[in-house]
């Protein structure tokens, strides 16, 4: 039995790392790289006191620091789950020296569950996770000297410093403190624990109000912390609840009763293991919001110009989400696809090409890889530093910075390229390329400089297709450009200006390409009436397809018809045309 409860113990904090870390690499990588995206570790000294200089800066220095290493799924999934096993083996060496017996220590996952679960929020960060095993480290490392003479004053004093580097969480620490406190016969019976608890309170309450008066912080986050969630104002009130579980399973661990009957010690064990594997499949089933980490992925994966990869995800699940949807059409026009599948896909009118700009900090960053592209540089510029500036808690990006290094040495704006470059270089992932960033290291400059307009073009999202014009009128050579106005009259139903725009780049293919040869017909059959006389060479089925689509159409109601040519047609120009928005 003993032997089975040493397996047990060794294989708890093996299992919950393995599941941890599959869990981000395999379900939600898009969260990983949502963590590293906004927000930027630099090594130098100004970076380190801006940062670790208050209450709790240690903690959000050290979480940024993690934090830099989530610029790939795998590695931002290992330090997860190393950080959610450190905090389970925490809590597990606390009821261990509460008396708790090794059946019960499958209460020491409770708490790691819930850390788990704060990671699947995008907007809690690293730097929570580092607090609470600061405060959990710190309850360790004083606990052997509960019984020597200068104890109180030990433990005074690292409460202090808990609080200068994991903020709130040192209330967790001292809660802790005062527990074992509790447990010991001995101090009870010396008189000493009154004066502690004494000394407790006033360091609870004091020391927040002593912060006070130095850093510009609200009572609310120099009492419960600051620097764990992305929302500085907002208070993410389940932090705490986490607290409270700590101090529930280290009371509970000790009290749960000894058993020497060996089926009962194997009963309580799996049953426990059972229970703890039941709580995560509830707090964790629904803890990823699908449409948000299909979002996610995609921008990522449009960040890194992985064209053929956003498709085949395309193909295996249509794009649920506007961002899915731009990248997936991004990519279908720089894989040059566009042309012959772009209503293989639900289409979103032109929202699902060039969406409007958004408030947020997140959707302008997609927003700008299509403008990138086309050669709006401005544009791309423009959306890339406010979505940087838009990140709640005022950090900066390196995707951004990387973004606007690229446009001002497009632009011109050396000096300003240069600014970007040197943040850059003070990273550790990202420094090589900012090292060795110049044209001939990046050809694609040369062609951007090429396909960028001379001047500043007016910009709203009402005339897009009249920017995307000028764009291929500028440099008929820029075949993205030319495939998003095409796309983009397509989808603005501008049926009758197919063929013009058509001709502006027509020259590209030896033959038109499908969806296109499905709007000119589309367009020449509501001009003439007839197929005689087309200037373009359209496959029989084109017209056939066609015939049939109209007679349809007009021998039958909008519903009638709708229903019927779903099965065949629903993937043309001309469903779209009728029976989309």
């Amino acid at each position: 039995m003993e032997h089975l409860l040493r397996y047990i113990k060794k294989a708890i904090p093996f299992v919950l790392g393995t599941a941890v870390f599959l869990f981000f690499f395999l379900y939600a990588p898009g969260l990983i790289y949502f963590q590293e995206q906004n927000q930027l570790f630099l090594y130098n000294r100004d970076y380190f006191l801006q940062t670790a200089m208050h209450p709790g800066g240690l903690a959000s220095y050290a979480g940024a620091f993690f934090t830099q290493f989530y610029a790939f799924a795998w590695s931002g999934a290992l330090l997860s789950a190393l950080l959610i096993v450190l905090a389970q083996q925490s809590v597990a060496k606390l009821l261990v020296k509460a008396g708790a017996k090794t059946e019960y220590l499958f209460l020491s996952a409770l708490p790691a569950l819930l850390l788990w679960r704060f990671l699947c929020n995008e907007n809690y960060l690293v730097a929570g996770i580092v607090a609470q095993l600061i405060s959990l480290g710190a309850v360790l490392s004083v606990l052997p000297l509960r019984h020597k003479s200068m104890y109180p004053l030990f433990a005074a004093g690292i409460a202090i410093v808990v609080y200068l580097a994991a903020g709130g969480a040192f209330l967790l620490y001292l809660a802790l403190v005062m527990l074992y406190e509790l447990y010991d016969r001995q101090m009870r019976q010396s008189g000493r624990l009154i004066p502690l608890f004494a000394v407790t309170l006033l360091l609870a309450a004091g020391l927040p109000l002593v912060a006070g008066m130095i850093f510009p912080y609200s009572s609310t986050q120099l009492f419960l912390g600051t620097g764990f969630y992305r929302y500085p104002m907002e208070n993410y009130h389940f932090q705490y609840i986490l607290w409270l579980l700590v101090i529930v399973t280290v009371i509970l661990g000790p009290w749960l009763p000894a058993v020497r009957n060996a089926r009962k010690v194997t009963a309580i064990t799996f049953g426990g293991l059972f229970l703890v594997f039941f709580l995560g499949f509830m707090l964790l089933h629904k803890a990823i919001e699908p449409s948000l980490e299909e979002a996610l992925e995609y921008d990522h994966m449009a960040s890194k110009q992985q064209w053929n990869r956003i498709i085949r995800h395309a193909d295996k699940k249509s794009p649920s989400t506007p961002i899915s949807l731009t990248c997936l059409n991004l990519a279908l026009v720089k894989t040059g696809t566009s042309e012959d599948k772009l209503f293989a896909y639900f289409q979103n009118s032109t929202e699902g090409l060039i969406p409007s700009f958004g408030g947020d900090f997140t959707s302008p960053l997609t927003t700008a890889e299509v403008f990138f592209h086309l050669g709006l540089m401005n544009e791309a510029q423009h959306y890339v530093f406010e979505a940087m500036e838009a990140i709640p808690d005022h950090q900066k990006s390196a995707r951004c910075l990387k973004r606007l290094a690229e446009t001002n040495f497009i632009n011109g704006q050396l000096g300003v390229a240069q600014k970007y470059l040197g943040l850059l270089k003070q990273t550790l992932l990202y420094r090589k390329w900012a090292l060795y960033a110049t044209e001939e290291t990046h050809p694609e400059w040369t062609l951007h400089k090429q396909y960028r307009l001379p001047g500043d073009e007016m910009f709203s999202s009402g005339n897009m297709q009249a920017i995307l014009k000028n764009l291929v009128l500028h440099n008929p050579e820029n075949l993205c450009a030319f495939r998003y106005l095409m796309a983009h009259t397509l989808l603005n139903k501008d049926w009758d200006k197919v063929s013009a725009h058509y001709a502006l780049g027509g020259m590209h293919y030896t033959s038109v390409p499908w969806t296109y040869q499905q709007a000119l017909a589309f367009e020449w059959f509501q001009k003439e009436g007839n197929f005689t006389s087309v200037p373009w060479t359209l496959d029989e089925t084109i017209i056939t397809g066609l015939q049939e689509f109209m007679k349809t159409l007009s021998g039958a109601s909008e519903q009638q018809a709708k229903f019927v040519l779903e099965k065949t047609f629903r993937h043309t120009y001309w469903y779209y045309l009728f029976f989309i928005f």
